[in-house]
């Protein structure tokens, strides 16, 4: 259980996505979160763990009118022959202070986290990953294959910034919803994920956002037809190009 607390965060660094100072950089935060892995006795051991996921959390201390308040939580698996070990994910939360959050023994995490935080909705096959927009809409569909992530979105070294950083992400994957969506909406960043693929040994950014009509008439044939907002996730790849929509269904 990675417990984090109002606490814990309301004396960080305040930040926002619109903020263009990025108080702790992905490589940074991996560092301090390996650090606290290799301090902790677990079995397996620390060093049979590699990063599998970096994902950048806003929490609900925003509801109460405190500046934005955002973490990470760096996921470590261990894995043989490129299959995760069963019961071997392994979640550390770092603070935008650079401080970690201890795990807690327990089945289920507890984190601070801003209700309009989604988990992307994707389902895979051998060669294939697809993300979709959130349970009420079906229309954006974006689809990632092995081939692609191979050729345009290796990460080889953690130990330095990836070749396209937090900040960088969040703007190339705002600008493509610009594109794919049309003036009567607005849409806020409510997470950015940076997510390893073991089959390709690919990384990807999934940057999630929550998206509003703005006009009380609401668009036919758009995906809020039957709600005034949706989630949507875009993927950027780590060439700095985002993965354009697959499909659009009526």
């Amino acid at each position: 259980m990675t417990v984090v607390e109002t606490y814990m965060i309301e004396r960080t660094p305040d930040w926002s996505p619109a903020n263009p100072i990025f108080p702790m950089p992905v490589v940074q935060t991996i560092s301090a979160a390996r650090k606290r892995l290799d301090e902790l006795e677990i079995q397996p051991p620390p060093n049979s763990f590699k990063v599998s996921s970096v994902e950048l959390f806003p929490s609900a201390i925003r509801l109460n009118g405190v500046q934005d308040k955002w973490y990470w939580v760096v996921t470590f698996s261990s894995s043989i022959n490129s299959n995760v070990v069963a019961n071997s994910t392994f979640p550390i939360a770092v603070l935008m202070n650079g401080k970690c959050v201890n795990p807690e023994p327990s089945s289920k995490s507890r984190l601070l986290l801003h209700p309009r935080y989604f988990d992307p909705m994707a389902s895979s096959t051998d060669d294939k990953i697809k993300y979709g927009t959130s349970e009420l809409v079906h229309d954006f569909v974006f689809e990632l294959t092995t081939e692609v992530l191979r050729a345009r979105s290796l990460w080889k070294n953690v130990d330095i910034e990836p070749p396209v950083p937090t900040l960088d992400a969040i703007r190339i994957a705002e600008d493509y919803v610009a594109e794919l969506l049309p003036v009567a909406t607005e849409s806020e960043v409510v997470s950015a994920n940076l997510t390893h693929d073991l089959k390709s040994d690919g990384w990807y950014w999934v940057v999630g956002f929550f998206v509003m009509n703005r006009e009380s008439k609401l668009p036919q044939k758009l995906p809020w037809e039957a709600s005034p907002f949706f989630k949507l996730p875009i993927i950027v790849l780590m060439d700095g190009k985002p993965v354009k929509c697959l499909d659009r269904t009526d």
